[in-house]
């Protein structure tokens, strides 16, 4: 006996996909680019508790800067017509803080408060930088700049007179232990200037070293220990 075998065809589906398709914007509907950060945030539009910290900071920044500039650059100049030492080196810390945006090649290293004065950055200048966008960053105009210049000629100043102290009562030290000395000097007082900042929003790091060489991981005031280090080298 031959056996028959029924087969029934499937029914097409009564459900509708919904496809979504990209389409190109619109030629009559133009489009707003995101501009730098100007001078937008100085009214302090978003709430922020810590603006006090940053306006303080970028006053004293200011103040060094304006009193370094003319002990080191003017008054050399008009009583030799010769650049100083600490002169040239207060320029040199000028053209050091470009390094900031040089830090961010591969991975943006920190990001600043907005409320801060600044003019953006100037990323768009540097031949080959893979960042989009990093001319955008609100780089603090008025304190980060200042920064580089009291970091260097300051410390420096400050540092001589240490190392004149210290091995003027303590011989003993010698000179490599006092250098070590002045570095460790230099990394506490960077380490508790930037706890303060970071703490207070004024900058923070967005990308670190992993946890075991960051303090305070994983929160938004986390500093990673490489940073103290450098700094004290650069002083």
């Amino acid at each position: 006996m031959a056996l028959t075998k029924t087969t029934t065809k499937p029914r097409p589906s009564t459900t509708t996909k919904r496809v979504s398709i990209a389409l190109p914007p619109s030629a009559s509907a133009p489009t707003l680019p995101s501009g730098i950060v100007y001078f937008w945030a100085f009214l302090g539009i978003d709430p922020y508790p810590y603006l006090a910290v940053l306006r303080g900071t970028e006053f004293l920044s200011c103040a060094v800067f304006i009193y370094l500039g003319n002990r080191t650059v003017i008054q050399p100049w008009r009583r030799t017509g010769v650049l100083s030492l600490d002169g040239k080196m207060f320029i040199g810390g000028m053209f050091a803080s470009t390094l900031d945006i040089l830090f961010a090649v591969f991975n943006p290293t920190w990001t600043m408060n907005a409320h801060g004065i600044a003019y953006g950055s100037w990323s768009n200048s540097i031949p080959g930088l893979p960042g989009p966008g990093a001319h955008k960053v609100p780089w603090g105009l008025l304190w980060c700049l200042p920064a580089y210049i009291w970091l260097s000629v300051g410390a420096a100043i400050t540092g001589t007179n240490l190392l004149d102290f210290v091995w003027g009562r303590f011989p003993w030290v010698g000179r490599m232990g006092g250098y070590v000395l002045l570095q460790a000097f230099y990394m506490a007082v960077f380490t508790g200037l930037a706890t303060f900042w970071n703490r207070t929003q004024v900058y923070t790091y967005v990308s670190c070293a992993p946890w075991p060489l960051t303090l305070w991981y994983g929160t938004t005031h986390q500093l990673p220990l490489y940073e103290p280090f450098l700094i004290g080298l650069y002083c």
